[in-house]
């Protein structure tokens, strides 16, 4: 039998089932908790297997589903950092709290808006992004009955404008003299690197001697962040770079961390007085470089790792001057 009473100010009914989880919900009125109760024991008499989908929805909050993915699938990943620390975002946000009844997408386009309030479109889209991957998994992993992914119901935020930074000659000179002068002589090294090779700052880090091959001038990628490893042609001078390092005992090409890199590279932006320059720019530069090389899309998307060609097009940004040769 149901259990009926007074909780809060509303009427509560409470059913306890073996092999099942409580069944709860609670109402104004007290003939209204009677009835759910009713049917919800004649689901369960006539279908003892079956649970009631609203019920098991509105017992469980979205942050269940945010903790479960955060602990389980998370750590599995690559890029969990990045996803772990959208995900705790999410979990102190007031929409952590709502039951999975309550998602609509109406709840999610409010805090789209909410969100471009306060941070860019393209924040908003990976945290969109993160949200829909956790109800994909509620719903075709975890037996979660869900109706739909609310989520893909929303329009996303516009994909904010490429960057179009490309270096001044002038900058490359300024970053190399104050690299000096700061004593952060290793940072020019890594900056002409990244350049000649269009790699990302973690690829560089990550790099070990056992994957350098000065002879066949390739270097292996074994960890990339679309997750599959690929082979880089090196330039004579980043050959040069890689040989001057070994030279000098390092125990692998680049043997400095995230940290250290990053704060080299911004006392040298201070000293050489440049502005909104990335260290993640150089790899447009290098990209850029290399179209103007003559290289073919195909040919450079397998030196930078773009699998789509959409993607690499944002990264790349040809200068006028350099074309006029060609035409």
């Amino acid at each position: 039998m149901a259990y009926i009473r007074k909780h809060r100010g509303k009427w509560q009914a409470i059913i306890r089932r073996k092999n099942h989880p409580n069944f709860t919900k609670s109402f104004v009125k007290k003939r209204d908790a009677q009835l759910w109760a009713h049917c919800i024991e004649s689901e369960l008499d006539t279908s003892p297997e079956k649970r009631s989908p609203s019920f098991q929805l509105s017992q469980t909050r979205f942050q269940d589903l945010l903790l479960r993915y955060r602990d389980e699938i998370s750590p599995m990943k690559k890029s969990h950092r990045q996803e772990v620390s959208r995900i705790n975002m999410l979990l102190r946000d007031k929409i952590s709290a709502l039951s999975l009844d309550q998602l609509t997408s109406g709840v999610f386009a409010r805090y789209r808006d909410q969100r471009l309030k306060q941070v860019g479109p393209q924040i908003v889209l990976h945290e969109l992004n993160t949200i829909s991957v956790i109800l994909n998994a509620a719903i075709f992993d975890w037996d979660i009955p869900l109706p739909d992914n609310p989520v893909k119901k929303i329009r996303k935020p516009s994909q904010p404008q490429a960057r179009d930074r490309r270096l001044e000659p002038w900058e490359l000179d300024a970053i190399e003299r104050a690299a000096a002068v700061n004593g952060d002589d290793f940072l020019w090294s890594t900056v002409v690197f990244a350049i000649e090779t269009a790699m990302r700052r973690g690829e560089i880090l990550k790099l070990e001697w056992r994957d350098v091959s000065v002879e066949r001038r390739i270097a292996l990628l074994r960890e990339t962040k679309n997750g599959t490893s690929r082979e880089v042609p090196l330039t004579a001078c980043a050959v040069d770079i890689l040989a001057r390092q070994f030279e000098e005992g390092c125990l692998c090409p680049f043997p400095y961390g995230l940290g250290k890199l990053r704060l080299a590279w911004e006392r040298a932006l201070v000293k050489a007085k440049i502005s909104d320059l990335r260290f993640h720019d150089l790899r447009h530069e290098g990209v850029s470089r290399l179209f103007e090389k003559g290289l073919s899309i195909p040919e450079v998307a397998l030196i930078s790792g773009h699998k789509d060609f959409r993607v690499l097009s944002r990264y790349t940004h040809l200068r006028a001057e350099n074309l006029v040769g060609k035409i």
